[in-house]
């Protein structure tokens, strides 16, 4: 659950008025941010380059050729450090 609080007004000196709005956080809204966390913590373990590839694989969703093709690697290369991203994911359990 978040609170947010605003100052609605003031009418004198000691009279505040302050709404709070609750919003309600949903589990879908948790397991999202929990699994971009987990994704940063992920990716914070890689180089730079690494990143790139992974970025570009796995949240941009683009082919392991198409990488491979901009960042002037092959494909196998690219397939490489994918698949070493997720023996990293599962053996660091992030």
């Amino acid at each position: 659950m978040l609170i947010l609080n605003d100052l609605l007004s003031q009418d004198s000196e000691d009279e505040v008025t302050i709404r709070l709005d609750t919003i309600a956080v949903t589990d879908d809204i948790l397991v999202e941010v929990e699994e971009m966390i987990f994704l940063q913590e992920a990716l914070s373990l890689l180089t730079p380059q690494q990143q790139k590839v992974i970025t570009a694989t796995v949240l941009e969703e683009r082919t392991e050729q198409e990488v491979a093709t901009e960042f002037g690697m092959s494909q196998p290369a690219v397939h490489q450090i994918y698949f070493t991203f997720l023996l990293l994911l599962g053996k660091n359990k992030i």
